[in-house]
């Protein structure tokens, strides 16, 4: 893993933590973890969640064409996140 990818890693999972009201769980966040089924983000979270990501890491993610596969882990969404836009760490 990349430096790079290694810092999204590390925010997104603190921003998954924000997003379920609990930023303390930010360190118990796997990397394999399903964000959606495994985590238990409902879709207001999910949203409130993606919102986040684009102000974060300022991306412009397109909800018609994302893939619900970029969230069966927080692993592939970081490679999401780091593959679609500028990465500010």
């Amino acid at each position: 893993m990349d430096e790079t990818t290694g810092a999204v890693l590390v925010r997104v999972k603190q921003l998954l933590a924000r997003a379920l009201g609990d930023e303390t769980r930010a360190e118990h966040i796997r990397d394999d973890d399903d964000v959606i089924q495994g985590l238990g983000l409902d879709s207001v979270q999910l949203i409130g969640f993606l919102l986040t990501i684009e102000d974060e890491f300022d991306l412009e993610l397109d909800f018609d064409r994302l893939e619900i596969d970029g969230l069966y882990s927080v692993r592939a969404f970081c490679d999401f996140v780091v593959s679609h836009g500028p990465v500010h760490t």
